[in-house]
């Protein structure tokens, strides 16, 4: 095994605009001056970005994209939600096995994807449902409970 020591958190943040990586949707971007565009749903449960968004704004918590991220370990880029002031990445594949697939690359404990080992700046949860993974590092109850709620139960990381 690679013992590579990464350590990532939350406050990795890139460029002031989201770029979204979906078919037929776009999402709620902040501009340079800060004003909203609209959202284009297409509703359903929470599979992708755009539905994960408006199924968090559905459970009544505040969501705001905040840029863009890339880990090493994940095939895709992601994108940095603040949710109830907590950030949250969403990584959205092209298809639900690619995600899967993704998935199972996480250890149980979340602290190895694949050969790396990764320090992670907080407690970690892992979830994986239809197209997306999504990681949070924290420990806000609510953001777990909704979370849990939306894409099921965490695939890895802390209890």
């Amino acid at each position: 095994m690679k013992n590579d020591l990464i350590c990532f958190g939350c406050s990795l943040r890139q460029g002031v605009m989201a770029t979204v990586f979906a078919t037929v949707v776009t999402l709620t971007l902040l501009s340079c001056n800060g004003a909203e565009s609209p959202v284009n749903s297409h509703g359903g449960p929470a599979q992708d970005h755009v539905s994960l968004v408006d199924n968090l704004r559905a459970q009544g918590l505040t969501v705001s994209p905040t840029g863009s991220i890339s880990q090493p370990f994940f095939a895709v880029p992601g994108q940095i939600l603040r949710v109830n002031g907590q950030d949250i990445q969403v990584f959205e594949y092209a298809s639900s096995s690619a995600a899967q697939t993704q998935a199972h690359s996480i250890s149980p404990d979340g602290k190895a994807i694949d050969d790396t080992i990764v320090g992670w700046v907080g407690p970690t949860h892992f979830y994986q449902n239809g197209k997306i993974l999504v990681l949070y590092i924290g420990s806000d109850q609510t953001v777990l409970k909704t979370l849990g709620t939306l894409l099921g139960p965490q695939i890895a990381g802390e209890p």
